[in-house]
């Protein structure tokens, strides 16, 4: 048993060197953070495949939270020290960070920040690949005006624009790429109404030409409202004062406020009404373009709010609940109903994020584990009704708060906190494409061979799972299947019809004892062809 552990840690750091995605996931922190701490990790694509990952952290805080960061570059390797680098180390809490592209490789981290002993402020920092600072240590102090729950978007100019609550107010700031403020010391106020905004449902974008779009849930609970308002590049207020109201005159518990881009200068807004969700389409001149009070979105279960992507061609695949909706840029229910990317019901957290061309992906907690889905273009749920699962590695007693971006391409790196059970906090991050969860190094321009190829299953002995990768030249109908010495099936791992392309896939032999074992994969042109290609090869379980 000994020996067998050697074999499993020798195997785990060869992974590590050779910077290739593995089963379960990348670790990103491993420093035994206590269990009474949730580090919330964030995330932000690099522009070439990789991301940075952001978290609360307690290692060398000054009374409180402080925030650490890393990269993780395309081919799974961690680039700066282990366990990430400190952001801001200062006195009292750092924490509800938020990061972003800076549109040049790095990208900008901010954060609420409880340094001044009276009030928190939003401090942001900008950071490139190799983990240098381009502003000032411990971050910038973005407003001379206290806020929470920041929410951040590039300004398309090389800076960054900032929306906040003063519980009471809205407010919002443009930092130039240098950390200058552009629009006064406290930033421009959007709306001065009596009554309180909601600190979590102030969400900002740019308006594409230096401004901002900004959007916000206002009023007493249960009697809230959505507004938006536009500010210009000079700091200027651009439609009517305190915002344009975008939720209709019904007074109800509107929250969750989320938005992107039309590509138009204006934005496609979403909210939620408990299990309700809505959509609008404001341009950049005001005028409201959807329903009068939005369009509704059928709902089903929890899911966790403020899922909106676009979908690349003016539209949006919208999550409310435990449905994705696509609407197209002139308010056309694309998918009638939604589609349901779970069965079940049960998830708290979701993350999502478009595949490309091809669709979107979400991932779930599940609280034992984090659950992904690709539902393409047209509609259809390609992993199946339940879904797969990210990282599952039975030692972990609680996965949650997902966070995920793109890979540029059609993939998607995401990450999540993990708790052991040891009852310690970790954070990982993976990476999945089309083909499900990436356990390797994928080169990109892999050669697909004339005819159908099964590779050896690595590693080989291997305990509890291995990873059976195979290639197709052409669309086909595959059955992977593995058997037992005396010839009995064991599991069913691929049952369906293909594109050629290359695949991989875990399998797990936690509930198999040692022995060897044949796994054998039979590729058709059809389903009724009986002849084609048959393969088998052998594996060793030890354990």
């Amino acid at each position: 048993m000994m020996n067998n552990k050697i074999i499993l840690t020798i195997l785990f750091w060869v992974n590590i060197t050779n910077a290739q995605w593995i089963p379960d996931g990348n670790i990103v922190c491993d420093t035994n953070i206590n269990r009474a701490i949730h580090p919330l990790p964030s995330i932000a694509s690099d522009g070439e495949g990789g991301a940075y990952i952001c978290w609360r952290d307690v290692r060398d805080s000054l009374g409180g939270y402080s925030i650490y960061a890393q990269h993780v570059e395309s081919s799974g390797k961690m680039s700066w020290q282990r366990n990430g680098i400190p952001i801001v180390q200062a006195n009292n809490q750092q924490e509800f960070q938020r990061i972003r592209p800076d549109g040049k490789g790095g990208a900008f981290i901010a954060w609420e920040d409880g340094r001044s002993n009276i009030h928190k402020y939003p401090y942001v920092q900008r950071i490139n690949k190799e983990g240098k600072f381009l502003w000032q240590t411990n971050g910038i102090k973005a407003s001379d005006r206290g806020g929470l729950f920041i929410s951040i978007n590039p300004d398309n100019r090389n800076g960054l624009l900032l929306g906040w609550s003063t519980v009471y107010d809205a407010y919002v700031q443009r930092l130039d790429g240098f950390g200058n403020r552009m629009w006064g010391d406290s930033g421009v106020q959007v709306t001065n109404r009596p009554g309180s905004v909601r600190s979590n449902d102030v969400e900002i974008i740019s308006d594409g030409a230096g401004g901002a779009i900004v959007a916000w849930s206002e009023g007493e609970y249960p009697q809230e409202q959505i507004y938006a308002q536009r500010v210009d590049s000079l700091g200027k207020i651009c439609w009517s004062k305190n915002g344009i109201l975008l939720s209709g005159t019904t007074l109800e518990e509107h929250r969750l406020v989320a938005l992107i881009s039309d590509l138009k200068g204006g934005a496609i807004i979403n909210w939620n009404n408990r299990f309700i969700g809505y959509a609008q389409k404001i341009d950049k001149y005001g005028n409201i373009l959807w329903d009068a009070g939005g369009i509704k979105l059928d709902s089903s279960g929890t899911g966790g709010g403020k899922r909106i992507t676009p979908d690349g061609k003016g539209g949006v695949f919208i999550g409310q609940g435990l449905k994705i909706h696509h609407i197209d840029s002139a308010g056309n229910k694309l998918w009638e109903g939604g589609r349901n990317y779970f069965d079940t019901l049960g998830t708290t957290n979701s993350a999502q994020v478009t595949a490309g061309l091809a669709g979107v992906y979400n991932f779930a907690d599940a609280q034992t584990n984090i659950l992904a889905q690709w539902i393409d273009i047209n509609g259809n749920i390609r992993f199946g009704t339940k879904g797969i699962e990210v990282a599952p590695n039975r030692t972990r007693v609680y996965q949650g708060w997902p966070s995920a971006t793109t890979d540029g391409k059609s993939g998607a790196l995401v990450c999540w906190e993990s708790l052991s059970q040891e009852l310690y906090v970790r954070i990982y991050v993976a990476k999945i494409d089309t083909a499900g969860v990436v356990t390797g190094f994928k080169n990109e321009s892999i050669i697909i061979p004339s005819v159908p190829h099964l590779e050896q299953n690595y590693p080989n002995p291997f305990n509890p799972k291995t990873i059976i990768k195979y290639q197709l030249p052409n669309s086909s109908y595959v059955s992977l299947k593995v058997f037992d010495i005396l010839g009995r099936e064991i599991k069913t791992l691929v049952n369906e019809k293909k594109e050629s392309g290359a695949y991989s896939i875990i399998f797990d032999s936690i509930n198999l004892s040692s022995g060897v074992y044949f796994y054998r994969i039979a590729i058709h042109s059809d389903r009724l062809t009986t002849n084609g290609f048959i393969k088998t090869k052998k594996m060793i379980v030890t354990k």
